[in-house]
């Protein structure tokens, strides 16, 4: 079977708006299959340094501020990272657009949902493990059967396991989990989302 490799544009995505939006429709600031990520992501970097990729408002980061040592939100635009600031103030927020390298560094890197998002996946990738002197943690909806480009137009692509773990290349080690209970899976999973855990 072929699969299509069609893509949509990189589209920037407000979160101010988005916020709102996300609220009328479903009565909640994250879906629930986010926040069982990020309660999962809180146990593994109790008192230690993280670094968010694509905070968006910064609600994930705040989670996660609950239990490590030390944490950075970031996010590619400048209205979201305002936005997390104003939510959050106690917390630290910069610009990092992760197709791009970055001077930061944290003993764990944690980026949710923001892969999908990118025009470069390989390079984002790259880019996050570099920032991590420990472990990378990525969550991303499995691409496995779904269609492409994406019907999320904030969507580039939706990545099946397999494509994850080929632009995560050699030298690592990966453990890919169900992003909803931890449980550890293979690359034929039709678990949704998607965890990958990577030791630098």
């Amino acid at each position: 079977m072929t699969i299509s490799m069609e893509k949509n544009p990189e589209k920037d995505q407000d979160r101010a708006f988005d916020l709102l939006d996300t609220f009328d429709k479903h009565g909640c600031v994250m879906f629930a299959q986010q926040r069982l990520i990020y309660d999962h992501l809180t146990a593994c970097v109790a008192n230690e340094a993280v670094l968010e990729a694509g905070c968006g408002n910064g609600v994930g980061t705040a989670l996660l501020a609950r239990k490590a040592y030390g944490i950075i939100g970031t996010d590619k635009l400048q209205r979201n990272v305002n936005l997390a600031k104003c939510l959050y103030p106690w917390i630290q927020f910069e610009t990092w657009d992760i197709n791009k390298p970055t001077n930061l560094r944290a003993t764990f890197v944690v980026c949710i949902e923001a892969i999908e998002h990118v025009a470069n996946p390989k390079d984002a990738i790259r880019n996050l493990i570099a920032a991590a002197s420990s472990t990378v943690w990525i969550s991303t909806p499995n691409g496995a059967g779904k269609p492409r480009p994406p019907e999320n137009p904030y969507h580039v692509c939706e990545y099946t396991p397999q494509e994850i773990v080929d632009m995560i290349g050699g030298g690592h080690h990966i453990t890919i989990r169900n992003g909803e209970t931890w449980e550890e899976v293979c690359t034929d999973t039709k678990a949704d989302p998607i965890i990958y855990q990577i030791e630098v």
